[in-house]
């Protein structure tokens, strides 16, 4: 009998576990967070006029808005674009480029932090910045090759850092990009 109970129970959790692992195109998947919700542009617009209370400038960002998966975990906000760039020939040393750049482009921002890592063999860079009553982290990942990119924001109320932060280290911990 517990034999049983627990061949139930293993089964159960791996369903659970399964059920969370998200395919974003045929080469770049990732385990979602338990908890998220997929919503659709229309719905990030609304929530974030309901939450945030944005001002026009930053309003004007979402209505072009490129992220084909959205969710909401809580209430922080997940846009992820993933990026086939096989054909896309990019120099070594690219990512560490970007960083720089985007340190340059920030360096006025007294709120900006940026960093650079390997995550599973993969190059991230990961900068964050307060904008009105919004914080943000914006991550920029690509698989060893520079084949394949995931682009994503994170955007919350400042209140919910930490939970923001796991949502980000549990993301870039799942990226599974098939070379």
């Amino acid at each position: 009998m517990k034999k049983i109970i627990f061949l139930i129970a293993a089964i159960l959790f791996s369903l659970n576990t399964f059920a969370q692992q998200v395919a974003l195109t045929d080469a770049i998947s990732i385990d979602i967070p338990m908890g998220a919700q997929k919503i659709t542009k229309e719905q990030v617009i609304a929530y974030v006029i309901k939450k945030f209370n944005p001002e026009k400038l930053i309003l004007d960002n979402y209505t072009d808005l490129p992220a084909r998966h959205s969710y909401k975990i809580d209430d922080v906000l997940v846009l992820l674009n993933p990026f086939d760039s096989t054909k896309v020939e990019l120099r070594k040393g690219y990512m560490l480029s970007l960083k720089k750049g985007l340190d340059e482009m920030n360096h006025g921002n007294s709120t900006y932090t940026s960093s650079f890592k390997k995550v599973n063999n993969n190059s991230v860079v990961i900068i964050n910045y307060i904008a009105g009553n919004i914080e943000y982290y914006h991550f920029y990942c690509r698989n060893v090759n520079n084949a394949r990119a995931l682009n994503g924001t994170i955007q919350f109320d400042q209140a919910d850092k930490d939970k923001a932060t796991a949502i980000l280290e549990h993301i870039l911990n799942s990226i599974k990009f098939k070379d």
